[in-house]
């Protein structure tokens, strides 16, 4: 009989652990872009929908999870499936694509856009020294929540995930009503 409850407190435990998981890849790939770039991107097709609708899915679907899938065969992360060409290639691969996507490319946008939707309308002023405060405060605390990755799951699957989700039905009820 122990061995039946401890069976059911692991199903339930990895059950959890699945459905935190999944909260965290959403809130790590869902963005402002899969809110506002569909709904623009429809209706700038027009009648050519379906073939939109088709290449948005493959791009901005399926390919992000074949890429997760792809990095969870191969290993721990990129460098593992890279590093099947040869170290320095692995090496050299690896830090380019993580400085174009993360450095060069996400960060600045993240850190601008986030300023002037969220805090220049407010204090009615786009300053450049209000937007260097700004992302100070806002790029240490995503610091602050990545700086333990073991903590990442805790912190975006079961914190920062539900609160968006639950801003998404606020945002789809309040544009209903």
């Amino acid at each position: 009989m122990t061995q039946t409850v401890n069976d059911d407190s692991d199903q339930r435990s990895s059950t959890a652990v699945l459905i935190a998981t999944s909260l965290t890849l959403f809130s790590m790939f869902f963005g402002a872009g899969n809110l506002i770039f569909p709904p623009i991107m429809g209706a700038s097709a027009g009648t050519n929908l379906t073939p939109a609708m088709i290449g948005f899915l493959i791009g901005g679907v399926a390919l992000p999870v074949i890429s997760i899938i792809t990095i969870a065969l191969s290993g721990t992360d990129i460098r593992d499936l890279v590093s099947r060409a040869g170290k320095p290639f692995g090496f050299v691969f690896s830090v380019l694509v993580y400085l174009s996507i993360g450095a060069f490319y996400a960060l600045p946008r993240t850190g601008a856009v986030s300023f002037s939707t969220a805090v220049a309308p407010v204090i009615g002023t786009k300053s450049v020294l209000a937007s260097v405060i700004f992302n100070l405060i806002f790029f240490g605390i995503a610091f602050y929540l990545c700086w333990n990755p073991t903590n990442i799951i805790d912190s975006l699957g079961k914190v920062l995930t539900p609160i968006l989700l639950g801003l998404l039905v606020l945002l789809v009820f309040l544009c209903l009503a």
